[in-house]
């Protein structure tokens, strides 16, 4: 249920501090949450997001996708309003929800669901959900069940970082008619937010994130066997050591969960630079004081009573991206881990897994791709993805020239393919969530799309074969 959200936008000094930061605590970045004004509710007439045009000088290629408006809808809002968070289920493609939030004439009422618009065709069209009011939240967030569409949490309310508790959890069992409130374990210092949500049979299990910085913890994972009026903590104890918990990755009825050794000192969670759907850690990450330590993963069938160790290709592979086939039937895994060169900005290379972490293979390096330009070792400088087909798309950097301290533009690779190599796919994701989608006739790629001053976006995709 985690879909990849990206931080879009960054100067290239900010973005390389980032990626250092993340590289060095072995985790990927986890959800915030978005405000945006909401008013009238129409599909936007045009968005400008790109041209299929050759790149400028002296980018020496072009790229065959564009973003496209997405189609007409009655429930897409028209700026200044903005689409606070949206989510396709991953076991049945077609379905789909997102939430409309607004600063002003809103209903921060705990006991008030907010507005929801659900997606019966891929999202060719949109309708409001049966159960949802005109309650237009400051902020928003929606996870959908694994493997039922119909399962849908929407964590929504007035956003506040660093005000305390997290916001009021919404949870509709059959699509949006109704609802119901879920009180989250609380935890102090700080802001508590939902970044995963797991249903295995009939146990819930939340990963919590945090925004701000608090003192040692022992567990962000919960599970409730009563739905959710009572929670438990989950610890995973390695040869006597209780471990710290990172981000929480599932992929049908599987758990994966990231791991390292106790935070020590200053942990906690670190706010994007701007606004993203994905700016808010894992609390149990460590921050100012903490050198970096190995990652380690974990996975769990029975809802995180027991958990056996994934073989990973090097110690300390780190920002790590989990997918599952259309089919659910193969799980695919790419992280990053450092290359051989003492000359490259980056210095990462790519590691990719088509059986859960089974075996893992090295991604073709970026040497000598379109005539030298992205940085060989630049694998995942800004982002990476993995396709419901298990291809990956990720954007390398480049380091000299005119254009130094840019992103290369986003490249795609099938793994699979006997002799795989990098293509150039689309110029930029510019400051957008990604979610590939799987269509019937290929794959769809959903964005969406904001500017770095602003929290909410708007509906657009392009298409791949």
């Amino acid at each position: 249920m985690v879909k990849r959200h990206h931080m879009r936008g960054l100067t290239p000094l900010v973005t390389l501090a980032l990626v250092a930061l993340l590289g060095a605590c072995g985790q990927t970045s986890t959800r915030n949450r978005t405000n945006a004004s909401a008013k009238a509710l129409k599909t936007p007439s045009a968005v400008s997001v790109g041209t299929a045009t050759p790149t400028d000088v002296p980018l020496p290629y072009s790229f065959p996708k564009r973003w496209l408006p997405a189609p007409d809808g009655a429930d897409l809002p028209q700026f200044p309003s903005t689409i606070g968070s949206i989510e396709f289920s991953p076991s049945s493609p077609q379905t789909g929800y997102l939430c409309v939030v607004s600063p002003d004439s809103v209903n921060d009422s705990p006991s008030a669901p907010p507005f929801v618009s659900v997606t019966h065709d891929s999202g060719q069209s949109w309708e409001a959900a049966s159960g949802a009011g005109s309650s237009f939240k400051t902020a928003c967030h929606i996870l959908i069940d694994q493997n039922d569409p119909s399962d849908v949490f929407v964590e929504a309310g007035k956003s506040i970082p660093g005000a305390g508790p997290s916001l009021p959890f919404f949870r509709s069992q059959n699509g949006g008619a109704t609802w119901k409130t879920i009180k989250l374990p609380i935890l102090t210092n700080g802001t508590t937010y939902v970044s995963s949500v797991a249903t295995v049979q009939s146990r819930l299990i939340v990963m919590l994130g945090f925004d701000g910085e608090a003192g040692p913890t022992t567990s962000t994972l919960y599970s409730s066997d009563d739905g959710g009026q009572t929670w438990q903590q989950i610890n995973l104890v390695v040869n006597g050591q209780t471990m710290q918990l990172g981000e929480l990755w599932i992929s049908g009825t599987t758990l994966i969960i990231a791991a390292g050794s106790a935070c020590q000192g200053a942990c906690g969670a670190l706010q994007a630079p701007i606004r993203s759907q994905r700016g808010i850690r894992p609390l149990s990450v460590p921050l100012s004081s903490q050198p970096p330590s190995p990652n380690y993963y974990f996975k769990s069938t029975d809802g995180g009573r027991s958990w056996t160790a994934i073989a990973t290709p090097i110690s300390n592979l780190a920002n790590l991206m989990i997918a599952r086939s259309s089919d659910g039937s193969a799980t695919y895994l790419v992280g990053v881990g450092p290359g051989t060169s003492s000359q490259s900005l980056m210095n990462q290379v790519g590691y990719y897994s088509k059986d859960g972490g089974a075996t893992w293979r090295q991604l073709p390096m970026f040497a000598g791709v379109e005539n030298g330009y992205p940085d060989p070792y630049s694998f995942g400088a800004f982002d990476t993805d993995i396709l419901p087909d298990g291809s990956v798309m990720t954007t390398p950097f480049h380091t000299t020239g005119t254009n130094s301290g840019n992103n290369a533009g986003v490249f795609l690779i099938h793994p699979s393919d006997p002799t795989p190599t990098w293509q150039p796919l689309i110029r930029s994701f510019n400051a957008v969530a990604v979610y590939p989608v799987a269509t019937a006739t290929g794959i769809r790629v959903w964005g969406l799309t904001m500017s770095p001053n602003q929290a909410g976006g708007f509906l657009n995709y392009f298409d791949l074969p």
